[in-house]
């Protein structure tokens, strides 16, 4: 069991105070992993345990584009800490099929070379990077950017890259493409949810499951596109 944690604020940051505890709790549980891959290290995880629209929450934008941003950010909750942010002013490196750490299989990545404010640390793995519109284009897979106290030490990150993350699989348990464009409209770009939400017209879900049985290796295949989960039971007939 997973328990996320939303936006809980503290009152001391850039220090090596450390953080005060606070009564607001805006945590939720109770997943299901969508989809993932090895060719970009991503996991798709759709949340089943509810949020209040009373917490304002701000849902990110993406952009499956291959386009060196100018600059780009991340935000990231270091070593399980409270949410932090870092900046690199420079243009991030476009790299494919590169080897990350213990990750089995080389993957497409962004390298960012170096941070000029803040800094990821062990623990941030996962967290988002961002362009200078606010949209993912990737996820941290791996690096060895970190901190001595208050000083970083200058070395790079790798973020496994939302393009290759879109459409690397054929299957929906291994692509993003049939869960953030379900109608297949080949949308490229996606703003922030305040900005698409006054004049965005929402996605129709598809509304397709199919099962089929193969004969060559006795196989029941169940493909579930309708974008909501299924339950199924398998019986004995006999």
């Amino acid at each position: 069991m997973f328990r996320f944690n939303l936006i809980i604020p503290s009152t001391s940051c850039a220090t090596q105070t450390n953080s005060e505890d606070t009564e607001e709790k805006q945590t939720t549980s109770v997943s299901a992993m969508l989809a993932s891959n090895v060719a970009s290290d991503f996991k798709l995880i759709e949340l089943d345990g509810g949020v209040s629209d009373s917490w304002e929450l701000e849902w990110a934008g993406w952009d499956r584009g291959v386009v060196n941003p100018d600059f780009t950010f991340g935000i990231h909750h270091p070593k399980g800490d409270i949410m932090k942010a870092c900046r690199s002013k420079d243009l991030p490196l476009l790299a494919n099929k590169f080897k990350v750490g213990n990750i089995p299989d080389p993957i497409d990545l962004w390298v960012v070379q170096q941070w000029e404010l803040g800094v990821t640390e062990k623990g941030s793995s996962g967290s988002a990077l961002f362009d200078p519109n606010g949209r993912i284009i990737g996820a941290l897979s791996g690096g060895s950017a970190d901190c001595n106290g208050l000083i970083y030490n200058g070395n790079p990150d790798y973020y496994g890259r939302f393009d290759t993350s879109w459409d690397f699989g054929d299957t929906d348990d291994s692509r993003l493409s049939n869960w953030l464009d379900p109608i297949n409209s080949g949308i490229e770009t996606l703003d922030m949810i305040s900005i698409e939400k006054p004049s965005g017209v929402p996605l129709i879900p598809k509304q397709k499951v199919d099962i089929y049985y193969q004969l060559t290796n006795n196989t029941l295949n169940i493909v579930n596109d309708s974008n909501k989960r299924i339950r199924y039971g398998i019986y004995n007939m006999l």
